[in-house]
C-alpha cells in the first residue's frame, strides 16, 4: 500500500505529522499550565489548518481564500478561551493567541517547502516567549504577578469573620485582593481569591498565613496568564 502512494501523497502525509508535532509542542505548554485549550485542541487546530491548505492547493482552489477563512474561523474559537469574571479580570488572552498561532503554523506547513522552516522557527520563538520571556518579565519588567489561590475552609464558626480575617492577613502582606468567589462544597466552603502579588513578596509568606489558619483544610495556587 505504501509503495503505491505517489510522492505527493507521502509528502502531504508527512506535512500533517509535522503539523501535529508543532501544534502539540505549543499545546503541551498550555496543557502544563492547565489552560482552557490544551494539547488536543492545539493539535486539532494545527492539523485542520494544514489539511485545508493541502486540499486547497491540490484541488486548484484559491489557497489564499482558504487561509483567510481559517484565520476568521479560528478567531471565534480563540474568543471562547477568553474569560472575563465579575471582578473584571480577563483571562485566556495568551491561550487565544496560541490557538491563532497554531492555525498560522498549520497553514504554513500546508504550503510546504521553505514555509515549513518558517513554521518550525516560529514554534521555537513562541515556546521561547511562553517559557522564557515570562520568567524574564518577572525578573526585570513586571512589578506584580497575577495568581489565584483556592482555599477549602470548614463550616465551623463564623464564615464571614474567618474570610475577613484571612483577607486582612493577605493585605498586610502587601498583596492586593482583586476578586473573591465562594461556593459551598459538602461540609466546607471553597474560596477562590484572585490576587495581585508584588514581585518582592514571596509566596512563602502567604503559605505561612494559610497554614497558620486551622480551619483551612486545603489550598492550591494557580498562575493567571
Amino acid at each position: 500500500m505504501i509503495h503505491s502512494l505517489s510522492p505527493q501523497v507521502v509528502q502531504s502525509i508527512t506535512l500533517l505529522f509535522v503539523s501535529t508535532l508543532l501544534g502539540g509542542a505549543v499545546g503541551y505548554e498550555r496543557e502544563l499550565h492547565e489552560r482552557p485549550a490544551g494539547l488536543r485542541t492545539h493539535i486539532l487546530v494545527c492539523v485542520s489548518a494544514t489539511l485545508l491548505t493541502l486540499v486547497s492547493n491540490q484541488a486548484s482552489h484559491g489557497a489564499d481564500r482558504i487561509a483567510a477563512q481559517i484565520v476568521s474561523g479560528v478567531g471565534f474559537l480563540g474568543a471562547g478561551t477568553i474569560l472575563r469574571s465579575n471582578g473584571g479580570i480577563v483571562r485566556g488572552l495568551t491561550t487565544a493567541a496560541s490557538v491563532w498561532l497554531v492555525a498560522a503554523l498549520g497553514i504554513a506547513v500546508g504550503y510546504g517547502g521553505h514555509f515549513v522552516l518558517y513554521a518550525v522557527a516560529t514554534t521555537a520563538i513562541a515556546l521561547t516567549s511562553l517559557l522564557v520571556f515570562a520568567r524574564l518579565e518577572m525578573l526585570f519588567g513586571h512589578t506584580h504577578r497575577r495568581q489565584e489561590v483556592s482555599l477549602l475552609i470548614d463550616n465551623s464558626g463564623d464564615q464571614t469573620q474567618a474570610v475577613g480575617a484571612l483577607l486582612r492577613g493577605i493585605q498586610k502582606c502587601g498583596v492586593r485582593v482583586r476578586e473573591v468567589n465562594t461556593a459551598s462544597i459538602g461540609n466546607g466552603h471553597l474560596i477562590k481569591l484572585a490576587l495581585s502579588v508584588p514581585d518582592n513578596v514571596e509566596r512563602k509568606s502567604l503559605d505561612e498565613l494559610f497554614q497558620a489558619e486551622p480551619r483551612i483544610a486545603y489550598y492550591d495556587w494557580t498562575t493567571i496568564d
